[in-house]
């Protein structure tokens, strides 16, 4: 750690510049020349894959529970014609994305045990999916960055192994995010918790009820038809896209609405909307790139 700070300590007083822009801060060793950064005055802005295919984020505050539109509407700041507006470009998105994956990674199709596969009355399929350990697990516990990706646990794992445990009827799969993948190999846990991996497609046309944070298979849960929980936190927390739970106490509770499908005309309305905010508002393009990328950056738009 001491050496990366003198290394960006060199940098910064070298080359003195307008701007910083950081790779996922997020990750240990560029986090610490963006935490830098900060405190020296540079302006800086986080760099990430966008949410849309073939896009990419430039956030002012940061990546995922640190960027600027975690737990926000932003749509909150538009009048209902520019709202209508983004809800028309969300939908041509929508039946465009509809047919793709949005996984970034070819994954092998997903071996779903045969018992589990077959329908059973009275069982609803729960699935968990595993948001980035380096990620959720680059900060203590107790960091309020960590807290926000995580409310209520260390690791996403553990978020699927409490579920199960909440009543017997759930059969609870945990997909595993594959990149920095401690869970491998496909186990069986317990009769009603299996680790699988594979394309998270396939699992997310398994499953009654998703529970997604922190990831953009949020927008493909959406897209396959199937009801999202954000447990605490996620990109569309806060948006009134998803079922939230912000208390474990509710979480029986919030799965039985999710499975009644009570609010998802409602949510469908908010996600359309806010995938033509995204388009139009906040995520930069790799070809024809029309938002003057150096522009706003230096203006702090």
């Amino acid at each position: 750690m001491a050496s990366y700070i003198k290394d960006c300590s060199a940098v910064f007083a070298g080359v003195n510049p307008d701007c910083f822009i950081c790779w996922n801060p997020y990750c240990c060793r560029f986090g610490v020349a963006y935490d830098m950064a900060l405190s020296m005055g540079i302006k800086t802005r986080a760099i990430e894959w966008g949410y849309l295919p073939g896009t990419f984020l430039l956030d002012k505050k940061g990546t995922l529970a640190a960027s600027s539109l975690f737990n926000t509407n932003p749509l909150a700041n538009y009048n209902a014609e520019d709202i209508n507006t983004f809800k028309a470009t969300g939908g041509v998105i929508f039946e465009r994305l509809k047919a793709e994956s949005l996984s970034r990674i070819k994954q092998d199709k997903a071996k779903i045990p045969i018992d589990i596969l077959a329908a059973k009355e009275g069982l609803i399929n729960v699935l968990v999916l595993g948001i980035d350990e380096i990620d959720s697990g680059a900060y203590p516990p107790d960091c309020a960055e960590r807290s926000g990706l995580l409310p209520f646990h260390n690791s996403s794992y553990q978020q699927a192994h409490d579920i199960s445990e909440i009543d017997k009827s759930y059969r609870v799969i945990f997909k595993p995010h594959p990149s920095h993948n401690k869970f491998s190999v496909n186990t069986r846990v317990k009769t009603n918790l299996t680790i699988v991996n594979g394309n998270p497609d396939d699992l997310i046309d398994w499953a009654d009820v998703v529970f997604c944070s922190g990831s953009k298979m949020e927008f493909s849960v959406i897209m396959r038809n199937k009801p999202l929980i954000n447990y605490g936190a996620g990109l569309l927390y806060g948006k009134n896209c998803a079922y939230e739970l912000n208390s474990l106490v509710l979480t029986k509770e919030v799965i039985n609405k999710a499975l009644t499908n009570a609010d998802d005309n409602t949510h469908m309305i908010n996600f359309l909307s806010f995938l033509g905010y995204l388009q139009a508002e906040y995520l930069y393009g790799f070809v024809n790139n029309n938002n003057g990328v150096v522009e706003d950056i230096l203006k702090d738009k």
